[in-house]
């Protein structure tokens, strides 16, 4: 028969001890991360404001922006459940006798914390990517447009490539986040593009699959926000695949007014996959009166 309140095993207190300190490691590598970040995107803030005066009056709308990415990303979710709830999971151990305890193999639970530590990690780099894009569109030229890159795939792709037509340099190349996913607005000179090669690799293997001749094209119009369709690339078994761009409007501007509304408000936007296309501008438009009325606000 157990007895209540009794003293727990030295198995159990010797692993608790182990726990314990592998969850005070994490913590102080997790920290030591954020720190990095931390320290990182002041730079890169700070630099985007170096002709400010004073850093505390500098351009709210684009502080604002950096916030709403944060919010996007779910930046504190993710150190809460990469760093705080990681180890309070692991720092429950139920039996007292010192059985089945997690602690009997080591490695495992060193992998499982490595592993949040490389989510967490992984998070913030994205973060600070996007931060980065975002902040390059404030230096557009003359002959540069803003363009919308939607970018969807069934798998892991690992270099994109989009080719500006007629013209030396001045070409898109990206890589594509975790799961062949994609979306950010950047700087592109005016001009037609078409859909031209991706690259994925996958440890020493290597495939490249050529989109040139599939007729990807979409439009970049000068000092405009350019909308370019969403692209969609499928890899069947056999190696086959296939490429197409969708036309998806009111699904990417909801995306891009929930990240960068600001840019709704500060560009006209074109539509580059169809140039002919009126749906655009009524779209908005209704928009901005459903808006004014207290109809819509997907700004948040």
């Amino acid at each position: 028969m157990p007895i209540a309140n009794a003293e727990p095993s030295a198995a159990y207190t010797a692993c608790r001890q182990l726990v314990e300190k592998q969850a005070a490691l994490h913590l102080k590598k997790a920290d030591k991360v954020q720190h990095k970040y931390d320290a990182r995107l002041q730079k890169i803030v700070r630099s985007a404001f170096k002709d400010s005066g004073d850093f505390a009056s500098s351009d709210h709308r684009l502080l604002d922006s950096i916030e709403r990415i944060k919010r996007w990303h779910r930046l504190v979710q993710a150190r809460d459940a990469y760093v705080e709830q990681a180890i309070e999971r692991h720092l429950q151990l139920e039996k007292n006798d010192g059985s089945d305890l997690r602690c009997q193999n080591r490695s495992p639970t060193l992998y499982t914390f490595d592993n949040y530590l490389y989510h967490y990690e992984r998070t913030l780099k994205l973060v600070e990517g996007d931060i980065e894009a975002r902040i390059d569109l404030e230096y557009i030229q003359p002959d540069e447009g803003l363009v919308i890159i939607a970018y969807n795939a069934s798998t892991l792709t690992h270099e994109v490539k989009i080719n500006r037509q007629g013209a030396i340099g001045g070409n898109i190349q990206f890589e594509p986040y975790w799961r062949g996913e994609y979306f950010r607005v950047m700087r592109a000179k005016a001009g037609t593009y078409n859909w031209h090669q991706i690259n994925r690799k996958s440890g020493d293997y290597r495939s490249l699959y050529k989109l040139e001749n599939l007729d990807l094209k979409f439009e970049v119009q000068a000092g405009k926000l350019n909308y370019a369709g969403v692209f969609m690339f499928d890899v069947k078994p056999g190696g086959y695949y296939s490429a197409s761009l969708k036309d998806r409007l009111v699904i990417t501007l909801a995306a891009l007014e929930q990240r960068y509304p600001d840019l709704l408000d500060q560009y006209e936007v074109a539509n580059g996959l169809n140039p002919d296309d009126r749906f655009t501008e009524y779209y908005l438009s209704e928009k901005r009166l459903a808006s004014a009325a207290g109809g819509m606000d997907n700004n948040e």
